[in-house]
């Protein structure tokens, strides 16, 4: 019988450093005139040489999730991750649609009313605690394509770009940029698009793509994977898994 691979992590997790994600509610879109391009790739913002590829989260046609973001292992013993989840949306918050549901000495703050800043200043408040995942979440990418707001799509994204500096200056051990899915302004929808994912930490391998969107991340070394993959990725690269099979 064929196991998934995420009960595999969850024996072989052992404490380590630290995890951020930064997950940007539906930033995958599609070209839309006049400038045929996406929200993502219409924004002025220059990439850092981190490893991307794409993320497959979402089935074809009826836009049910289809490989999510990487459940938090349930770790044995005194191992697990403590995690602090900020969010723009009280259900993002530790809720089931990304398997992060809180345990006991995990922070949720919901920052549904609260500016981007605001999310970051928590964020930067908090990390060195005793926690070992960081759960950041941006709502207004998703809700601006839901209002097929093109415009407005770009303005978050690139407020995101101007902030990612103060995030980057705590110096996360690991840092994994992606989305849930798509939701193209051209559409006003969720969409089975995979989306752009950026991995950040010392282990990595640089590649040569210089910009973070979903058509110069198809060319990334990450490649093409199930979107439950990120989170394994990311605990190798935080130390956290042991050797097994070598």
């Amino acid at each position: 019988m064929t196991r998934d691979i995420s009960e595999v992590w969850e024996e072989l997790i052992i404490e380590g450093k630290r995890i951020v994600y930064l997950v940007l509610d539906g930033a995958g879109g599609l070209p839309a005139a006049p400038l045929g391009q996406t929200a993502m790739q219409a924004r002025a913002y220059a990439q850092r040489r981190s490893p991307c590829g794409d993320l497959l989260l979402r089935h074809a046609g009826n836009g049910r999730p289809r490989h999510h973001t990487g459940k938090r292992p349930r770790t044995p013993g005194a191992v697990r991750l403590r995690s602090a989840a900020l969010s723009h949306w009280p259900r993002r918050a530790g809720g089931a649609r990304h398997h992060f549901a809180l345990q006991p000495g995990d922070l949720a703050a919901r920052l549904n009313f609260a500016t981007l800043d605001a999310q970051l200043d928590a964020f930067r408040e908090h990390y060195g605690d005793q926690y070992d995942f960081y759960f950041l979440h941006v709502k207004g990418t998703d809700s601006s394509g839901e209002n097929a707001d093109f415009k407005g799509k770009v303005q978050v994204l690139e407020q995101v770009d101007r902030l990612l500096p103060r995030l980057l200056e705590v110096q996360p051990d690991v840092l994994a940029i992606t989305a849930d899915h798509s939701t193209p302004a051209l559409m006003g929808a969720h969409s089975w698009h995979p989306v752009p994912v950026l991995l950040h930490s010392p282990l990595v391998r640089s590649n040569g793509v210089e910009a973070f969107n979903e058509y110069a991340c198809s060319r990334g070394m990450l490649g093409l994977r199930p979107g439950v993959h990120l989170i394994g990725l990311a605990l190798a690269n935080a130390g956290r898994l042991r050797t097994f099979g070598a």
